[in-house]
């Protein structure tokens, strides 16, 4: 879970990039194509391997280096070009671009902040990309302090793709810490069986979560409709409406095929994707 810090860094980049008129040592410049950066909370273990990295890019070449380093906000050093050159290759984690301009990554457990210092729960960090062939930096991402949680918990968008509903699908999950169990509801828009017809439906959701792995899927159904639309969903017949299984592609965005059948028992399958709103 992304947890962002309302007040703004204790510095700016512009205070944090250091000056040099030692030809061996330029200045460093802000990358203006370094269009976005955050990172996110994605695990518990104590280390980097907790934080997800996703950068947007407005251009980049091919092949390019691009380096990812966390600092610790509490005692962030001057950026100069000599201090991120001479870092160790455990102090920040290499990206070799490709024709995409858009990247996430998960870092690794043995990645350190750019003092060489653990990367651990209960600490403030933030990050930026750096770029030795040109001798550039990213603007610094959001704050996030790593703690134990639900990583899949929050609020998703969601697409059905047998059912063509007005809208997307509205998913909200939460999870209980040191369970892998998730459940939540759904809202399909306009999916009402009886007037008023454009009324939208609960139904309930819920899963099993191992790994990137996601067990045990089913959508169910629930007794009300949303909108203060108070009628009965009319398929009390049916327990799980749709089951599967599927698993968790890049941070918390996922794919699960399901199968299942309609209130007039006609079978159907496909999957249903989910991207967690940032």
């Amino acid at each position: 879970m992304i947890k962002r810090k309302t007040l703004l860094a204790c510095c700016s980049i512009l205070l944090l990039l250091g000056c040099s008129d030692d030809e061996s040592n330029p200045a460093l410049t802000t990358n203006e194509s370094a269009l976005n950066l955050e990172i996110e909370d994605i695990g518990n273990v104590n280390d980097a391997s907790d934080v997800g990295v996703s950068l947007a890019m407005d251009e980049i070449e091919a092949g390019e280096e691009i380096r990812i380093l966390l600092v610790n906000n509490s005692s962030i050093p001057i950026l100069s070009t000599e201090l991120l050159n001479d870092l160790s290759a455990e102090n920040y984690h290499t990206i070799t671009a490709t024709s995409s301009v858009q990247y996430e990554v998960q870092l690794p457990s043995n990645l350190n902040d750019i003092t060489g210092a653990k990367i651990r729960e209960g600490v403030d960090y933030s990050a930026y990309a750096y770029f030795p062939g040109s001798n550039s930096i990213s603007r610094e991402s959001n704050v996030l302090e790593l703690e134990q949680v639900a990583v899949l918990n929050g609020t998703y968008v969601g697409q059905l793709s047998f059912l063509a509903v007005v809208g997307s699908l509205e998913i909200k999950l939460t999870g209980e810490l040191g369970s892998d169990k998730y459940s939540g509801t759904v809202k399909l828009p306009g999916l009402a069986a009886q007037p008023p017809w454009d009324a939208s439906v609960y139904m309930n959701i819920s899963m099993t979560v191992s790994g990137n792995n996601v067990t045990d899927f089913s959508i169910t159904n629930s007794s009300t409709f949303l909108d203060n639309v108070d009628q009965q969903f009319s398929c009390p017949e049916l327990g799980a409406v749709f089951v599967g299984q599927g698993g968790i592609l890049g941070f918390s965005n996922m794919q699960i095929d399901i199968s299942g059948q309609f209130c007039d028992g006609s079978p159907t399958s496909g999957n249903i994707t989910m991207a967690r709103r940032i």
